[in-house]
Order: structure tokens, then sequence, then C-alpha cells
């Protein structure tokens, strides 16, 4: 989940809920916008990938950000598709047997971390069926 923020706040910090410890997902631009509520518009793009369960995660953690933080911001969210295997096939295929093709011999570890994650969230975590 790629998330491309425009945060309506003048020369303050981000707010805790944008401190992510990976990066790599993450860019924020600052950009003055009032609104009716006197509140601070942040405006949020999203490219994600309906398939991917980080993406997911990431949506969890941006629904949680967004209910701690209502009280002193508006959000704007606006959602595009991100396809990170665009050449798979329509009919989807085995997400097990993908995750093992695609990470080898990580695949178990990835699987595992993945599963403690979901559990986190109050999830379960399965790989059965088709992408």
């Amino acid at each position: 989940m790629f998330l491309n923020c425009l945060v309506a706040l003048e020369k303050v910090t981000a707010p805790s809920f944008f401190q992510f410890k990976d990066r790599r997902y993450l860019s924020i631009m600052a950009e003055s916008v009032s609104n009716n509520t006197g509140k601070k518009l942040v405006r949020i793009d999203v490219s994600s990938d309906t398939v991917c369960p980080w993406c997911f995660v990431g949506k969890r953690n941006l629904d949680k950000a967004i209910a701690a933080s209502k009280d002193r911001f508006d959000f704007e969210i606006k959602w595009h598709p991100f396809f990170l295997n665009p050449s798979a096939p329509k009919e989807g295929v085995n997400k097990l047997d993908f995750y093992r093709e695609k990470f080898g011999s990580r695949a178990e570890g990835i699987l595992a971390r993945m599963t403690e994650i979901f559990k986190g969230l109050g999830l379960e975590y399965n790989l059965s069926g088709l992408t």
C-alpha cells in the first residue's frame, strides 16, 4: 500500500499516526487546507492491490489512525488501483503455490509473519483458495 498524504499542518511535526517504522511505503507532503469544520484536512491518496495482504494490513492501520484522529482532523481519501502482478491470470492462482514460487526459501518465514500480524488484528490469515 502506497500513501501520498497532503497533510494540513503548519510547522508541526507529523501526527504520531504517520510515524511508520518502514518508510518505503510512505511519502508525506504538507499543504494548508481550510475547511468549514475548523479541523485540519488530511488528503490521502492510497494505491493498493486488493489481493495483497500487506495492503489489507495497511488499510486496517489507516482506519485505526483515522478513528484515533477524527476529532482533530478531517480526512479525504482517494483510492487508486496498483497491480503487484499485472500479468497474473484472471482466473487466479493458488495463493500458497504463488508465495512459495515467488519467495522461495523465505516463503515460510513470510507466511509465519503474516499469520502473526493478522492474529494481532484479530483475524485469521488463510492462504486457501486463489488470488
